[in-house]
């Protein structure tokens, strides 16, 4: 019997429509990475293309790829992360056995003011760019709260478990748990 997996797309647009939040997947592992498009791949809000054209692609880059690897290394799990432009998304590592195999993430977001990051968050340092500019791109995206962050990190983890079991095929740590609340989130979508 030959069960043909689903498109990418296909599991990350009912999340997009239902909690209004844009996903991201980067692969570190060529069996994700074969179902991921280029537009997937790359963070396209208007917020993240104005801070590329204004202070290079390869500073959000370096902190995506370089600053996010290496802070994985000491928090394995999900985590917020909030860039050099003060752009907020959830991060959450796919994995494939025991091994990071892609990262999804949900955002762009701006933190409302009372939003706190605790030590598993990874926050640039420097903020670019500067006072009325970045405030005006960040306008750009919704503001959420904690609970909201929380809200939408627990459901990353459900979704990156569907990409892992789709794309990555059965992991040797999997329960019938994770299958069960798979199978929940599945049917809140298709019903919403």
């Amino acid at each position: 019997m030959n069960i043909q997996k689903p498109r990418l797309d296909e599991i990350l647009e009912p999340f997009e429509r239902v909690c209004a939040a844009e996903l991201c997947v980067h692969n570190y592992n060529p069996r994700l990475g074969a179902h991921i498009t280029k537009s997937r791949h790359s963070h396209t809000n208007p917020c993240c293309a104005a801070v590329k054209k204004a202070v290079g692609e390869s500073t959000c880059i370096a902190f995506d790829r370089d600053a996010l690897i290496k802070h994985m290394r000491q928090h394995p799990g999900p985590f917020l992360k909030r860039c050099h432009a003060g752009v907020v998304e959830c991060v959450i590592p796919i994995h494939e056995g025991r091994n990071v195999a892609g990262v999804l993430f949900i955002g762009a977001f701006r933190s409302s003011s009372e939003a706190h990051f605790d030590e598993s968050a990874l926050v640039a340092e420097e903020i670019q760019p500067k006072g009325s500019e970045r405030q005006k791109l960040l306008e750009l995206l919704p503001e959420v709260d904690e609970v909201r962050l929380a809200d939408l990190l627990e459901i990353g983890k459900t979704l990156a478990c569907r990409l892992e079991t789709a794309f990555l095929g059965p992991n040797v740590d999997q329960t019938e748990e994770k299958h069960k609340i798979i199978q929940d989130v599945e049917r809140f979508f298709r019903l919403n």
